[in-house]
């Protein structure tokens, strides 16, 4: 299960800040699949890779199986997705060239499936 609760980034400082998320929370169960859609700009990408530890929230926690993983160091992070995350992200697909499309899903005792297989 992923928890997410409260995110917040904030790229830069001061008059050039940009918050791409905003007080985000959400909950994603073991065997939920879900999507994640929006306008171009609207922090999808920021929120998959903060979701996925390859970007750290300015604020809030991010917490997979109840364990938080937002304070991680860089080398831990890399470990824990080695360990726990298969990360998926398709851009385009064979009926729609302008569609993204983001899988993330656990990986399941390590056994890695095909993103096709999981995401369409």
């Amino acid at each position: 299960m992923i928890t997410a609760k409260n995110i917040m980034k904030i790229y830069g400082a001061g008059e050039t800040a940009c918050t791409a998320l905003n007080d985000v929370s959400l909950i994603i169960g073991d065997n939920d699949i879900i999507a994640i859609t929006g306008q171009s700009g609207s922090g999808k990408s920021t929120l998959i890779n903060v979701l996925s530890t390859l970007d750290t929230p300015t604020e809030g926690t991010v917490k997979y199986n109840k364990k938080d993983i937002t304070k991680l160091s860089e080398a831990k992070r890399a470990e824990f997705r080695l360990k726990n995350y298969c990360v998926n992200a398709v851009c385009g697909d064979y009926a729609d060239k302008c569609r993204c499309r983001f899988c993330l899903r656990g990986c399941v005792l390590g056994i890695h499936q095909e993103v096709l297989e999981n995401c369409f």
